[in-house]
């Protein structure tokens, strides 16, 4: 189910979408000679405000799936090189962690990046995404990924049925602010 998680900052709303995400995606891989890969597309799509928090999440997440080598996951902020994103998103990845103008900016230009496979949209830090003003760029990536059919296996033929029928969207904020229960409604 889509899920609205209020908790103060510091009190594990990372590890408390992160785990259960990470859990089915492995459940893909337990058997059997269709494995996931790098190359088995996107999973989750994770957006934070901010370049630093961008980089928290990425290090909790990188953490999580090295024991899992052929789990990939990258993130992609403004101020990066967009050059560098391009040739990471093309060479394969599993989770995406994005600032939410660059993750549009990637929607726009990144023909690599294949969103069929994305059942997870997590919102991290909702209250600070639309107090920084990101309402356009949040919309741009919801639309686009509604509008977007959901694939049931990977190129490589590695049926999905372990993963959600359905995109699931988290929202993490610290508080109920009316700009963050505008964002759910999105």
């Amino acid at each position: 189910s889509d899920a609205f998680v209020q908790a103060e900052t510091g009190s594990g709303k990372t590890f408390s979408y992160l785990l259960p995400i990470i859990h089915r995606v492995l459940l893909l891989s337990s058997g059997g000679d269709k494995q996931i890969h790098r190359d088995s597309g996107v999973f989750a799509i994770i957006v934070s405000p901010t370049r630093e928090l961008d980089k928290q999440v990425h290090t909790v997440l990188e953490q999580l799936i090295r024991p899992f080598p052929w789990l990939v996951s990258t993130a992609i902020t403004g101020g990066e090189s967009k050059k560098a994103e391009k040739a990471r998103i093309r060479k394969g990845v599993n989770f995406l962690v994005a600032t939410p103008g660059r993750l549009a900016d990637h929607i726009d230009n990144t023909k690599a990046l294949n969103l069929g496979t994305v059942r997870w949209l997590i919102l991290d830090e909702g209250d600070r995404l639309m107090d920084l003003g990101f309402e356009d760029d949040l919309k741009k990536a919801i639309e686009t990924l509604r509008d977007i059919a959901i694939v049931t296996e990977t190129d490589k033929g590695t049926p999905l049925d372990t993963l959600p029928d359905r995109r699931v969207t988290v929202l993490c904020s610290a508080t109920m602010k009316m700009n963050v229960q505008k964002l759910g409604e999105m």
